[in-house]
């Protein structure tokens, strides 16, 4: 139940950025951010050797981003994973979900953090699939 609400929680942040989104249309950083603007919510590309992704405009670091209206996917390789989740942490992102098998020993340890809504052991397109309401449409 407590997974329940940090999920609910997460998925209610108005922007959702996929950290390790890829050009790549068979890898789950591509597959996760198009599922998620699929469904509504808006997505934002982070990566920082792409220019747009999808035909979106990529942000090249999560330090361009607002962390009180944004959490973060991190689908990025294992040796990357915890130095962006220290950058995210002292950047002040409260909402990260780390993508299976995207996770560290040390993931666990972070997700101790009571002041965080750290997610692991979870696969995000597993969880929207469930997920039977699409996101709010964003007007802007």
């Amino acid at each position: 139940m407590i997974q329940k609400k940090k999920i609910d929680l997460f998925f209610e942040t108005p922007k959702i950025a996929v950290v390790g989104a890829s050009r790549d249309i068979r890898k789950y950083g591509n597959i996760i951010y198009r599922r998620l603007k699929a469904k509504g919510y808006h997505a934002i590309p982070v990566n920082p050797f792409a220019d747009e992704i999808d035909g979106d405009k990529c942000i090249s670091s999560i330090s361009d981003l607002n962390p009180q209206d944004t959490a973060l996917v991190l689908v990025t390789h294992q040796k990357d994973t915890d130095r962006i989740t220290e950058e995210a942490i002292r950047l002040g992102f409260t909402q990260i979900w780390v993508q299976t098998d995207c996770d560290t020993e040390n993931t666990p340890v972070f997700a101790q953090d009571q002041a965080l809504n750290i997610i692991h052991n979870y696969c995000i397109l597993v969880i929207m699939k469930q997920k039977k309401e699409s996101a709010k449409p964003i007007v802007l």
